[in-house]
């Protein structure tokens, strides 16, 4: 009798403690920033896929949305949780042709298919090694860009020319001390249409990690021709000049008939 009486005496404060525990709560999920509410009706289970890589959409969007820490940095403007949940709404928005004023389920219902959209978007070799933290955002913001017409996508290649350097050597000799992506995108063409006049490739519906690709192999047997016109510290410009004139000169009737 006397232990029933000591936790009838305890209940009261068990339940006091109870409600104050679930206060904070309570409070914290109702200080959720709105542009996280599609994130929040998001099971993950939704967001498996078919395959050897079930986890591909969940480990993309831990990416991209990055650390929250806590719910000071997912109430926090700016914060790049914050940052990729807007992206992943408007990017719905655009994509699917859904009205500004879409609520948090009809957002979240499209979210699996835009993430694989956005991991499929770029070239490997425009995607960045290694990328973490605020780079994955970013790969992930360039990704929808390069999805939405040809503009987005030559303005992505222009800005992430430098990662193709690595597999074209003799390209990126040419093209030198050139960092302007759009310079550097004529140039490229330029070659592109000389040395390679029947692939018909052109900048704006060619990839350019296509064309990079194919103006490097039709390098590899002009190496001689490379060297020569790029003696003397000659500029990015000349050596191209001196290329195309090359090529011109083995399409010339006489080179033909010699």
């Amino acid at each position: 009798a006397e232990d029933a009486a000591h936790a009838q005496r305890g209940a009261p404060r068990r339940a006091s403690a109870a409600a104050s525990a679930a206060r904070p709560a309570a409070a914290a999920r109702a200080a959720l920033a709105p542009c996280l509410a599609p994130l929040a009706c998001t099971p993950l289970s939704t967001l498996e896929v078919e395959g050897d890589a079930p986890w591909t959409v969940i480990a993309y969007l831990s990416g991209m949305l990055g650390p929250c820490l806590g719910q000071d940095e997912r109430d926090r403007a700016g914060s790049q949780v914050q940052l990729g949940a807007h992206l992943l709404a408007s990017g719905c928005i655009s994509a699917y042709g859904l009205p500004p004023s879409a609520n948090p389920q009809l957002l979240a219902s499209y979210f699996k298919d835009y993430v694989l959209a956005l991991e499929g978007a770029l070239p490997p070799s425009l995607c960045a090694p290694n990328a973490a933290g605020p780079q994955w955002l970013e790969e992930a913001r360039d990704a929808a860009t390069y999805l939405r017409d040809d503009a987005g996508r030559r303005s992505v290649e222009d800005k992430r020319l430098y990662l193709l350097a690595p597999g074209a050597p003799l390209l990126f000799s040419v093209l030198g001390d050139v960092r302007r992506g759009g310079e550097a995108r004529d140039l490229v063409f330029a070659l592109a249409t000389a040395l390679l006049p029947d692939a018909r490739m052109s900048a704006p519906t060619t990839p350019l990690a296509t064309a990079v690709r194919r103006v490097e192999a039709s390098l590899a047997p002009r190496r001689a021709v490379l060297a020569a016109a790029s003696a003397n510290g000659a500029s990015p410009q000349s050596v191209v000049a001196a290329l195309v004139e090359h090529a011109a000169s083995l399409r010339s009737p006489s080179a033909v008939a010699a």
